[in-house]
């Protein structure tokens, strides 16, 4: 497929480059919905909890676990963006591949087995 598309060069630099922009934000808005760290990150701005989703990140997590994971999945992207625009946007690729020894080392060091379950199915 990666093959097809370096064929098509031709052919897509025919394409306006503001169409191309607005595929690749319409495929990345609509991914957001159903993604459980923005459904998460919504629960930091609904105080009322009888309008919290029924979902098992609530009813099957301490309110207090789900925040702090948050929080901790926010700053990790707050980090590699900060890095990408001061200058180490090459790093990016590694960058996230660095986020997988994160996740499997330092991770379960604050949070149990049960609740990375729910949190990060």
């Amino acid at each position: 497929l990666m093959f097809v598309s370096l064929a098509a060069t031709p052919l897509l630099r025919q394409v306006p480059q503001f169409i191309i922009i607005g595929i690749f934000l319409y495929l990345g808005m609509s991914s957001i919905r159903g993604n459980s760290m923005f459904d998460r990150m919504w629960l930091l701005g609904i105080w009322d909890k009888e309008r919290w989703p029924d979902e098992p990140f609530v009813t099957e997590v301490s309110t207090a676990t789900t925040h702090k994971f948050t929080a901790l999945q926010l700053a990790c992207f707050a980090v590699i963006i900060i890095l990408r625009y001061v200058g180490a946007g090459g790093a990016m690729p590694f960058l996230i591949a660095a986020l997988v020894p994160v996740r499997i080392w330092i991770v379960p060091r604050f949070f149990s087995a049960e609740d990375l379950e729910v949190l990060d199915p």
